[in-house]
This record gives C-alpha cells, structure tokens and sequence, in this order.
C-alpha cells in the first residue's frame, strides 16, 4: 500500500485558490501547524518586518498573519504597538516605528477612533465640517510615517438609529465612516494604502463581523470567523505594495472563455452571447478578462489547439469582445501547457510566479500545479458565471492605485513582443533599434511622476540593486539624488521605466539603488543609465 505523505498534502492544501472556503475550525488547524512548523519546502519565502498599530488586541489576529502572508511569498517578522494608542505612537518620535526599520506598517482602527463623530442634531454643515476635520486629522499622522503604509478603512458601527438609511443619512456614524473613508482615499498619497472595509464586511456580512460580546471580553471589535478573511486581504494587499501582485492571467480558450469545444463545433458552435444562459456568462467573463487588461493585467492564451482555429473567434465571431490585439502573447498548439507557459514567460519577459493560469481542465490544472508550484491555478467551476467572482477570491489582482504606466502596460509588452521577435531574426540589432526612434528623457521629480516612482521602486523585482522602498516623502526629500528616465518609441510611450538613487560618497559616486522594468530589457536602456551615472559623477567633480 502506498504511504501518504501527510506534509505534502496538508502543503497543497495551504496553496489552494479556495483554501478560505474550509471551516473557521479547518483554517485555525492550519494555522496552528504552521506557527508549529513554518516549514514550507518547496516555496522560497521572502523575509520582511512589518509594524502593527491598532486600537485593538491583535493577537488572535496575528496568529493567522504569517500563514496568509507565506501563501503570497513571505515570511514575517511582526511588532506590535501598545493597542489604543494609534495617534500617540505615531506623534512620538521615540516609539517603536521610528527606532526600527520596516518594511512595512499597517495600522487598524475601528469607528471608535474618529475624532469628530457627528450627532443625529448636527447642522448638514457642521457634519460636513466634522468630516473635513476627521480627514485632515488622519492625513496629518500620515505625513509623519516613516514606512509605506497599510491602513484598514473605517467600519461602520453595528447599530445606527434608522439603520436602513444610515449610510445615507447625514448625522449618522455610518455616513461619516463612508463619506471619510472615501475622502481619505481620494487624498491619500503614494505611501498610503487605504484598505476597503466595508467591501469586506459585505462578503462576509456586518451580523458576522462585528461581536460586541468579544470586545467587552477582549477588545477585539470582529468576530473570530471574520480574521481568516480580514488577515487574507491584508496580506493580499501588502504583497501587491511588495511587488508580488500577478501581473499576467493565462486562459485557456474551450470552456473557459467561450462555451464548447471550438474544433469540434466550428466557429458557429462555440456559445458566446446572449442567445444562452452559458454564452451569456462568457460574454460577462470577457467583461471581466477586459477590465483587468485596463487595470494593467495581462492577457494570455495557451489552448491546446490548431493556432489558425483558435484565433477565428477573435478574428471574426460577431460576439467575442475580446480580440486579438488584446492578447499580449497567443501560444496554441499540441505542447504540454507547463512547457507553453515557459514560453509565454520568456516572450514577456516575465517570471512565471506572476502568473494566473485558468483551464477548465482539472487534468491540465493537476500538471501546472505539479510542475510549476509557484503558478497560482485557481479551481475553478463547471458554472461559468461563477469564474469572475472566484478570481476575484484569490485577490491576485489586488491593486491601490493605477498609475499610467499601468494603464499602458498591456500595449508595452505587445511592443515588446514585436521588438524580441524582429531582434531573434535581425543581424544588425544596433541599426533596427535606431529605426524605432527610440527617445528618452529625464523626468522630474514631482507630484506628477512621485506614483509611478514610487511604485517602481517598490514592484520591480528581477532588476533591482535592493529590496529597499521609499515613503512619498523621503523621494521628494531626496529628489535631487533621483534619477528618473522616461522611455519612448514609435511603437510606444513606455512611461517611466527607470530609477535610480545617486549619494556623493567622498571621491565616489554611489548607487544606492537602481531599478528597471523588465518591459525593456532588449532597449539598452542600462547602457545609457550608466553614461548618466558618469554624467551625473563628473557634474560633482567625482572620480568614480
């Protein structure tokens, strides 16, 4: 008889797309081996120290942070503030925050911690006052933070007078939550993350967040089965601030974005549109696949099919939205998809951990799974109207902000794409990159290019000198020591693709850091960075 591995099977179970579907019960067994054990042997986890302020006891909390932060690529070292005492800890320029490094913070309150709460009597400008004064307050401690930060939105009590219209009606406390919450988030900086509660305590339903027994017993303002989904988006959301958002989903074509089989039925077989039920729910995953292109996620195709066959619907299917030009690489053939994978990494230029891959095969999800752990390959349904929701649960795609580039990446790779195929034939590689009128320009540092900065410095991963991410204040502290290259040709305004951060040290120019998109890696782009290092060196009278 053949003898089960049981770490290998309670490993798998860690690294399902819908391990937060198991029981409260299920989820705090998992924990509870994992804090015994943290071992995981065939993931690399990356080591981060991270600070919690919170108004509240975060113990039973943290208890379930290091699983749900190892399942996105990190192993973490937390330190936790005095709970209660969010304001305090931030004003004091001795307290823990500020005498240690740390990669990031993330701060916790609840409704009890505003300021300037309104009363169902107050005048419709002083709520509106109140609001402004709630919303200065908190981007006021902002600004003292010396760590990007992860801060969860206000929640809304869990009674109201007239609830069915609290979050409507002017002198409520549900009102004053939402109105701040969005204002904060509509001024937040670029080191800021302001985290949706309210989204959250809808999936899992207010009744089921909020236990004010276990508050008065504890001061823990949530229930206990609300922490696995409050401590998975957390993680969701710092692993996106760390670079570890998915940047690619790769699709599959039968059954996953159309219904049936396209070589046996046709083109005229295949059921998309509103004709069906099930043609209907393809058109709305389409939807869905479009807006993550605009978010800046990248679409993929790997079908086990004839090529010249699975392009006609994108070519001419009256139904399809999705087209070809929005692909950024199209890979059908008879290959086994772990190898077509490899290939669509190297013609992005990106590595598979960004990958999401969605089949409707359990055989062709098994073989990624096994071959490629570090691939996430959600489980999806046979109900296709259930798959936008279920990528969604996964929180790959987690975002705070989007930047230009963001908007733009989706065409830049398709350029790319074209560029690394005409350079794989070219003979005079010098002579075809001068015929895209390639220009570049140093960008200011400044509230207008301070977001994308700053993001990449925090997401670049594969060229980086160092892990180190920088606050909005200290790159406009120190914006005369940054450099900034905007890139552009005739197929393409890359936006700002590389940083690096310049310090005179004695006789010696010093790179503190220096980062690059991997978009264009085939551009020469390090080789004129390097002649604006020795620029930039003489400029200082500097030797090296």
């Amino acid at each position: 008889m053949k003898k089960i591995n049981k770490k290998k099977l309670w490993e798998e179970a860690l690294w399902k797309s819908n391990f937060l579907e198991s029981s409260f019960e299920e989820l705090t067994k998992y924990v509870k081996n994992f804090n015994k054990s943290n071992n995981l042997s065939d993931h690399k986890l990356k080591k981060i120290k991270i600070a919690i302020i919170s108004s509240y006891l975060t113990n039973y909390l943290i208890e379930f942070l290091p699983l749900m932060f190892a399942r996105r690529g990190f192993e973490v070292t937390f330190a936790q503030g005095p709970f209660g005492e969010i304001a305090s800890t931030i004003l004091d320029k001795g307290s823990f925050i500020f005498k240690k490094k740390f990669d990031l913070i993330l701060i916790l309150p609840t409704f009890r911690d505003l300021m300037f709460k309104p009363s169902i009597q107050d005048s419709k400008k002083k709520i509106l006052l109140n609001i402004k004064k709630e919303v200065r307050f908190w981007r006021n401690l902002w600004k003292l933070l010396p760590t990007p930060t992860i801060q969860m939105g206000f929640d809304p009590p869990d009674h109201s007078i007239g609830s069915e219209v609290a979050g409507i009606f002017p002198g409520s406390v549900h009102f004053h939550c939402r109105n701040v919450n969005m204002q904060l988030y509509q001024n937040m900086s670029s080191s800021i993350t302001l985290i949706d509660v309210e989204y959250i305590i809808n999936k899992i339903g207010l009744r089921n967040w909020h236990d004010s027994r276990t508050y008065h017993l504890c001061k823990q303002p949530f229930s206990f089965e609300s922490i696995p989904e409050i401590s998975d988006t957390l993680s969701a959301c710092s692993a996106a601030l760390l670079g570890k958002r998915k940047k690619v989903i790769v699709l599959d074509l039968d059954n996953t974005i159309w219904g049936n089989a396209i070589g046996d039925v046709g083109l005229e077989g295949i059921e998309i549109g509103p004709e069906t039920p099930e043609g209907e729910a393809f058109t709305e995953f389409q939807k869905y696949l479009l807006e993550l292109k605009k978010s800046g996620v990248l679409l993929a195709v790997c079908s086990k099919n004839d090529k010249r066959i699975a392009l006609e619907p994108f070519l001419s299917h009256p139904a399809m939205l999705i087209k070809k030009k929005d692909i950024s690489c199209f890979i059908a053939n008879f290959k086994d998809k772990a190898s077509n994978l490899l290939t669509i990494a190297n013609e992005l230029n990106l590595g598979t951990d960004s990958f999401v891959f969605i089949d409707d095969s359990p055989v062709e999800r098994s073989w990624v799974k096994e071959r490629m752990p570090e691939v996430l390959v959600p489980e999806i349904p046979s109900n296709p109207a259930e798959f936008p929701r279920l990528i969604e649960e996964t929180k790959a795609f987690t975002i705070s902000r989007i930047t230009k580039e963001d908007l733009k990446r989706a065409s830049s790779y398709v350029a790319q794409a074209k560029v690394k195929k005409i350079l794989n034939k070219t003979k005079d590689i010098e002579k075809f990159l001068s015929t895209l009128n390639p220009k570049a320009k140093i960008e200011n540092v400044g509230p207008a290019s301070l977001d994308r900065i700053q993001q990449i410095i925090s997401k670049t991963n594969q060229f980086k000198l160092n892990p180190t991410i920088l606050t909005a204040k200290e790159i406009m502290n120190d914006k005369k020591n940054i450099l900034a290259l905007r890139f552009r040709d005739k197929l393409q305004d890359y936006g700002i693709i590389s940083v690096a951060i310049l310090k005179k040290n004695k006789h010696i120019l010093e790179i503190k850091n220096w980062v690059m998109s991997c978009r264009v890696f085939s551009r020469n782009i390090e080789f004129l960075m390097q002649k604006l290092f020795i620029k930039a060196a003489k400029k200082l009278g500097l030797k090296k």
